[in-house]
């Protein structure tokens, strides 16, 4: 992967509501039990402590609460 595709990469904007979250919260402790750093979810790539924040972000924002590992 060359530069400019990391741009673009990290250009990308994706929307995610709560259900989606949910699905997201399930890849994401998915992805740390079984100890990835970089996961997919929904044909994006995630950095696994970064989904953690993402995670604990998003769901402040939409008012619910989740069982995260690591968190």
């Amino acid at each position: 992967m060359n530069a400019t595709d990391r741009e673009e990469i990290m250009q990308k904007t994706i929307s995610i509501n709560k259900y989606q979250l949910e699905l997201l919260v399930e890849s994401y402790n998915k992805a740390v039990k079984e100890d990835k750093e970089v996961f997919i979810f929904n044909g994006n790539e995630f950095y696994t402590p970064y989904a953690k924040y993402l995670i604990q972000y998003l769901s402040h924002q939409f008012n619910v609460s989740h069982n995260i590992y690591g968190g």
